[in-house]
């Protein structure tokens, strides 16, 4: 006999979820509970449960990736697999050829609230029963609500890998996990969910006339299969190890064993016993040894006992294994192989070529790093430059053998305009700085002048400085005129198209010894140039119209048109630390994670 399934939930912070009181102005959870009642005797059984957040996305657009990493691993996931720190849609995602998938969504996505529907769990005995559909439509109908005005839905099918299916009693399944996951796939686009691009996320849009609800749930392209047992399954496996400190690991899980259980260290095969010998080699030897083996089984270019040309379970060529590996020596070697020179262009399963696979990895290592068991840093504002090998195997790859001094810069930084300024800097954010330099200039000169008055007008600039230089600043005359001077110097550095460091800033005034004697005083007192662009800098980043609050304008447009669109168009910290080389000592330690 069937009985009815009734389907209730509460929706914001309550008695039972406090921890997510803290976050209650951007994010609301759901939990939602699936009961039925089988016998009036007895209280209603729970059958099935689920949670979802609601995410005000408007409330937390300017710091997107700060501010979803704390809650839940879930909203952290979803931020950082797709979309970028100020919450657009990732470029790879609307645009790339292959990785783009459907191309359903494109920039709709970068505005408007969100909906993740994190976890839905249902009793094994009451599976395909509608229950899970419930829970989900429900879930739906309370975030769709008009005063909630959340215009997507995200969900990422999962498994358990071993499921006790209610009972308590958790036992290793027959069903490949690979089938579990494509089996709740295939349940979300019944529920008109397509999926993002290539990635593991599926969305739904509440706008009926959407595209992706014209799209037939058959041509929903999936990513290839990986193929486990080609990629490295007889291999050691690597296990995370959590340190005192916080930071992570990777060890091996025999040495583990041997370090935590006793007993030695499994021995393992030889390389040239493994499914795939070269890739193995490639990816686990240090980059010399690792050519002397690709060398020690080939004469004259031809491999006497594996194929060169073998693709390993993620459809990666031995070129993508040692890009991704950022082993130079061998992608050096790779590239003068005939038989392998022209897989430079050819896509793994998950759509990169060998050059796209290695930057779409150090942009993950340049974005975030784990930390603890379940959470992420993020590293971004910290970025440094990718390493020797890793800037070394991106211009082999861009096929640039004596690369000049520029273009190694552009590579170590990321730069993917190639008209970065020392690497860093792009003409488009230049033009902004250019823009917000100027202004500072003229607010500085023309609306008070250096006197009576002065100190007041410009409190909040001064309040970069430390205390004892402010009270200083306030009786000096001096002072004032050499901030006035500098911030001139470093507006007129920017329209020379040159990086604001206080070299170049103090070569631009070619200062007479009056104007010497005011300046020495500004810097013997504790001033900095990096205060100063530090102000210009925050500036173009609030009033910017993509990531700040500005309006788009005709001078908006002229900055649109300063150059090719760059990857370090809006990293706007990161850049200023690598224009600030006089910046003061900091105050605190670095805060600690929420």
């Amino acid at each position: 006999m069937a009985f009815p399934v009734e389907v209730t939930s509460t929706v914001g912070v309550g008695k039972d979820n406090l921890p997510y009181g803290s976050f209650r102005k951007w994010l609301i959870p759901i939990f939602a509970s699936a009961t039925i009642h089988t016998d009036e005797s007895h209280p209603p059984v729970q059958v099935g449960e689920a949670l979802a957040f609601i995410i005000r996305r408007t409330a937390i657009q300017h710091t997107f990736h700060e501010t979803m990493e704390p809650p839940h691993r879930g909203t952290m996931d979803l931020a950082l697999d797709l979309f970028d720190r100020y919450g657009r849609l990732k470029d790879d995602i609307r645009t790339h050829p292959l990785r783009k998938g459907s191309g359903v969504w494109k920039e709709e996505l970068d505005d408007g609230n969100l909906v993740l529907i994190e976890k839905v769990k249902v009793e094994r005995r009451y599976r395909r029963k509608r229950v899970g559909s419930k829970l989900i439509l429900h879930i739906l109908e309370q975030a769709l609500t008009s005063r909630h005005n959340v215009a997507y839905a995200f969900a990422a099918p999962a498994a358990y890998r071993n499921d006790d299916g209610g009972t308590g009693d958790a036992k290793p399944s027959s069903v490949p996990h690979h089938v579990k996951v494509e089996g709740v796939a295939s349940f979300l686009r019944l529920l008109q969910f397509r999926r993002v691009g290539l990635t593991g996320w599926f969305a739904l849009a509440r706008d009926s006339e959407h595209p992706s609800r014209r799209l037939a749930r058959d041509k929903d392209p999936n990513p290839k299969q990986e193929i486990d047992d080609m990629i490295d399954s007889d291999s050691d496996e690597e296990i995370i190890e959590c340190n005192a400190d916080f930071t992570q690991t990777r060890v091996k899980k025999s040495e583990w064993d041997a370090r935590w259980l006793g007993g030695n260290p499994k021995q393992q095969p030889a390389i040239t016993s493994r499914n795939r010998p070269l890739h193995y080699a490639v990816k686990t030897l240090p980059d010399k040894d690792a050519l002397v083996f690709l060398k020690l089984h080939t004469r004259d270019g031809v491999l006497e006992e594996f194929p060169l040309d073998s693709l390993d379970g993620r459809g990666d060529t031995l070129l993508h294994v040692a890009a991704k590996a950022s082993k130079p020596a061998c992608v050096a070697w790779l590239l003068g192989q005939p038989t392998i020179a022209a897989f430079t262009k050819t896509d793994n399963y998950a759509g990169y070529t060998p050059l796209e696979g290695l930057q779409a990895k150090l942009e993950d290592r340049r974005v975030r790093a784990p930390h603890g068991f379940s959470r992420t840093r993020l590293m971004a504002d910290k970025f440094d430059g990718f390493d020797e090998d890793s800037t070394a195997c991106l211009l082999l790859l861009q096929g640039l053998k004596d690369p000049l001094p520029e273009q190694r810069m552009r590579a170590k930084f990321g730069c993917s305009c190639n008209e970065c300024l020392e690497g860093f800097l792009s003409p488009r954010m230049l033009m902004k700085l250019r823009v917000q330099g100027q202004s500072w200039y003229m607010f500085l000169t023309d609306l008070t002048p250096p006197g009576e008055g002065w100190y007041p007008e410009f409190r909040e600039l001064l309040g970069r400085f430390p205390e004892s230089f402010r009270h200083r600043v306030g009786r000096s005359r001096d002072l004032q005129k050499a901030i006035v001077l500098l911030m001139g110097a470093i507006a007129g550095c920017l329209s020379e198209g040159k990086v604001p460091r206080k070299a170049a800033v103090l070569g631009y005034l070619q200062a007479t010894e009056a104007w010497a004697r005011i300046i020495s005083q500004y810097f013997a007192q504790g001033g900095t140039v990096a205060t100063l662009v530090g102000a210009v800098f925050e500036s173009a980043k609030n009033l910017d119209p993509e990531v700040g609050d500005g309006i788009p304008d005709v001078e908006t447009g002229e900055c649109q048109k300063g150059g090719p669109k760059c990857r370090n168009d809006l990293e706007f910290e990161f850049v200023r630390c690598h224009c600030a080389d006089d910046a003061a000592p900091e105050k605190e330690m670095d805060k600690l994670m929420p």
